[in-house]
């Protein structure tokens, strides 16, 4: 009898073993990648993951936006001590490293800012002082920027992480997907991404294992976060159920920026009379989105005196929080929705052209036309409606 079990039980396992080889053939590269992933999630998980998308909603609707929002929550060691931490705002350090300050107290919770500005151009900012000296959000971006991931190393061995997005592996200073910014404010000093990769913090700080609330639908990370983990020998589950889908439906705008393929760059003369034309159809019959500027534009003037480029005025004014992320994301669900946009500046023909240009810059689309201090913006829809081919 002995005899017969062992041999059941290394035929089971035979068995088991082909159909996972099988089935990682059948479905292809992409799919072998991640056959090997871990799905083991139990109920004080699912807890925790909870716990990661209501902090990631504490940032505000849609105040992180070029980002996606996120929260997350380190577990410690002795299961007991707990660090959480959200992305407040583009620019700034992301859900995971708010967790790790807050669980070894170099930024504890009660000192963070509820809505922290856009962060200052990281050259422009004072040396780094340490934390103990200045425990608040801009202590910490100035520690981080300063000292990576070894400003954690070794600070919570043992620990879980709990985050609702795959933990991001491009490194700092690398180039940013599609057409649009995706981390960090827009603008020829901060093209790139501006802080160091999180699944590199994480590994640094000792964590041992993380669970995954969805994949990064970002080209540049997804799957890379995941796999430099792996690579470090830290354990990653992706969360599945109920709880897997909420994460994915608070990353679904974000997921739909990465997406876009278009090139504003490439509409033509005649492709530009099209968009014209079919955005003067659709006001005559009052279906044109608008949306207006809430800009303080008096410094315009001061800055032309003052020998400003128009486009660094319209950066810089947009950059030091005169747009808010929630203005450029309802902008952006707008162009998602109708394809073309009219803006209404409100002050002059020049100050409409820089600041058009500007937003358009953010919003991955294109000016087709300038009239007065309106702008009027196009980027397709997916699918497109209006077919610039005709």
């Amino acid at each position: 009898p002995t005899a017969t079990f062992w041999k059941m039980r290394f035929e089971l396992t035979l068995c088991l073993l082909w159909t996972g080889a099988a089935h990682a053939f059948v479905v292809g590269p992409a799919a072998r990648s991640n056959a090997y992933l871990r799905m083991a999630v139990d109920d004080a998980d699912r807890e925790h993951i909870k716990d990661a998308i209501s902090l990631a909603m504490r940032a505000g609707p849609d105040r992180t936006f070029p980002n996606p929002a996120v929260g997350c929550v380190v577990v410690g060691a002795d299961g007991g001590s707990k660090g959480l931490g959200w992305h407040p705002r583009s620019g700034w350090p992301h859900a995971e490293v708010y967790a790790l300050a807050d669980l070894t107290g170099k930024l504890p919770l009660g000192n963070r800012e509820s809505g922290p500005m856009p962060p200052a151009s990281p050259k422009a900012s004072p040396p780094a002082k340490a934390l103990e000296d200045e425990a608040t959000d801009a202590g910490l971006l100035a520690a981080y920027l300063a000292d990576g991931p070894s400003l954690f190393a070794g600070s919570a061995v043992g620990a879980t992480a709990y985050v609702t997005l795959e933990p991001c592996s491009h490194a700092m200073g690398a180039p940013r997907t599609g057409k649009m910014a995706t981390d960090g404010d827009k603008s020829p000093s901060s093209a790139k991404k501006s802080t160091p990769p999180c699944a590199s913090t994480l590994a640094a700080a000792g964590v041992t294992r993380v669970v995954v609330g969805c994949r990064d639908p970002n080209p540049r990370v997804d799957g890379g976060g995941v796999e430099s983990l792996r690579a470090a020998g830290v354990t990653v589950d992706i969360m599945d159920g109920e709880e897997g889908k909420a994460c994915k439906q608070m990353v679904a705008d974000f997921a739909a920026r990465c997406a876009s393929a278009f090139d504003a760059a490439a509409v033509t003369g005649q492709q530009r009379a099209l968009i014209r034309r079919h955005a003067n159809k659709l006001k005559a019959t009052k279906s044109l989105g608008e949306i207006r500027v809430g800009l303080d534009l008096s410094t315009f003037d001061a800055a032309a005196e003052a020998g400003t480029a128009e486009a660094a005025w319209a950066a810089e004014a947009v950059s030091a929080g005169g747009l808010e992320p929630a203005w450029l994301s309802e902008a952006d669900k707008m162009l998602r929705a109708g394809e073309v946009l009219l803006v209404r500046v409100g002050k002059s023909k020049k100050v409409a052209r820089a600041l058009g240009d500007e937003i358009a810059a953010r919003l991955g689309a294109h000016v087709a036309q300038v009239v007065g201090h309106t702008v009027l913006l196009y980027r397709p829809c997916d699918p497109p409606r209006l077919d610039l081919s005709a």
